[in-house]
């Protein structure tokens, strides 16, 4: 009985083994290129409450 349970404990080891090393490796995050501090062209239109920044709330009032 011993060696029917050593022999189970050792299958479940080895899938478990073999399902890690079948993950995907995890990509490393790549550092972002700096942003330029000002809006560039005409994004300066598009930037309707003049933070600085083209957001959701510049498309909102783009919308209405």
């Amino acid at each position: 009985m011993a060696k029917i349970f050593c022999i189970f404990v050792k299958i479940i080891f080895m899938y478990k083994n073999m399902m890690d090393s079948m993950k995907k490796p995890k990509m490393e995050k790549m550092p972002k290129k700096a942003m330029p501090k000002h809006l560039v062209g005409k994004q300066s239109k598009l930037d309707m409450n003049k933070n600085g920044k083209i957001d959701a709330e510049d498309f909102k009032m783009l919308k209405k």
